[in-house]
């Protein structure tokens, strides 16, 4: 059972973004108004999160990398630990802080944690490594879900 954290703080705003492998697919619903039929600027934009893939960016399947930067929480208690949680994702991602490797995700309808104590600096960069796969069928992709910082009570 998941324990409630004692504060959260939504990472919504802007994100960065850049397409690796891909994307592929058909970009007729995209908002983006940088993707065209070659895709040339796919590297280095930004996005407002939440947002599913196929609202961003339309019917797209490749590999895209998010990344959002955010300050480490102040006036922790030594029994108080910070954990990046994800409430929803479509695809599957592996997501770090710092360049550290924090764990993997895959389509996940319910909220998941990461410990990210141990890795937090002043200045933070989360990165999101996200893949998807489009399919008919599929729920939405990407980061449709709130992410958020989260301060949870140590109990050990």
């Amino acid at each position: 059972m998941r324990k409630e954290p004692i504060h959260r703080i939504h990472l919504k705003g802007p994100w960065d973004y850049e397409w690796f492998e891909g994307p592929t697919g058909s970009a007729t619903s995209a908002q983006d108004e940088n993707l065209t039929m070659d895709y040339p600027l796919l590297k280095n934009f930004r996005v407002r999160m939440p947002s599913s893939v196929q609202e961003t960016f339309g019917n797209m399947s490749g590999r895209v990398i998010f990344r959002r930067r955010f300050q480490r929480p102040t006036n922790l208690d030594s029994n108080e630990r910070v954990h990046i949680a994800f409430d929803g994702i479509g695809g599957r991602a592996d997501v770090a802080v710092n360049g550290k490797t924090l764990g993997s995700l895959s389509n996940n309808s319910e909220t998941v944690s990461f410990d990210m104590t141990e890795v937090l600096e002043h200045s933070n960069e989360l990165s999101v490594d996200l893949t998807i796969v489009w399919d008919d069928d599929v729920e939405p992709g990407g980061l449709f879900q709130p992410v958020a910082v989260e301060i949870h009570k140590d109990d050990t």
